[in-house]
């Protein structure tokens, strides 16, 4: 449901000006797609939030990360601009779609959802190689890496070098995964241009079994 409705998503736009524009579009885009099911951006599960859930005959939990490299497009179909901005700090953006995986288990384990999806559509080719950044100690950040084929699983700790300084209190005790989780990085739209391809991953937090 949620990757057909990305790839339904991107024949009608290709680009997004936001994270907050995707979740959005994608919502809706999910919502026409599907005639029997409800809709909530943002929803509340005591303490924490996620971005998008969908209520049928289950609850699914979908989070999203959308970060870019510099990219100048203009959509001819609509002579729309888009002026995408360079996400810097790789390393914590890899951090963070891997914690949303956390966040979803935990909230399956827990019977607040059925099961959920982490959803990451990037232009930055650093993310789905094992390339390092312009001014990153790359080891700092190995367990975090989001290379093709490779299996999330168990405690992804920062190297033990790292100060919170560098990744701030939040993160700094690493993450704990129940499950474990391939990572599977699948082409999305070539926009023709500098830094004009996009790709996404998608993970699959399953129901809890009994």
């Amino acid at each position: 449901m949620i990757e057909q409705s990305l790839i339904n998503l991107i024949i009608e736009r290709p680009v997004f000006h936001s994270e907050a524009d995707l979740q959005f579009a994608l919502g809706l885009k999910i919502a026409q797609d599907n005639s029997d099911i409800q809709i909530r951006f943002e929803k509340p599960f005591k303490d924490q939030y996620v971005d998008i859930v969908i209520f049928n005959h289950e609850i699914i939990g979908v989070e999203l990360k959308y970060k870019t490299s510099e990219l100048e497009f203009t959509d001819k179909n609509n002579s729309e601009t888009f002026h995408l901005k360079e996400h810097a700090a790789i390393d914590l953006g890899r951090f963070d779609v891997i914690k949303d995986i956390q966040k979803l288990e935990q909230l399956v384990c827990s019977n607040q959802i059925t099961k959920g999806y982490v959803l990451f559509v990037t232009n930055c080719s650093t993310y789905w190689t094992n390339q390092a950044y312009k001014g990153s100690d790359q080891a700092l950040d190995t367990a975090f890496r989001l290379i093709d084929k490779r299996v999330l699983s168990g405690t992804l700790k920062w190297h033990s070098n790292v100060k919170v300084s560098t990744c701030g209190k939040k993160r700094i005790n690493g993450i704990e995964l129940k499950g474990s989780y391939q990572v599977n990085w699948k082409d999305l739209v070539d926009l023709g241009c500098n830094n004009g391809v996009f790709r996404y991953m998608i993970i699959e937090i399953p129901p809890e079994q009994h």
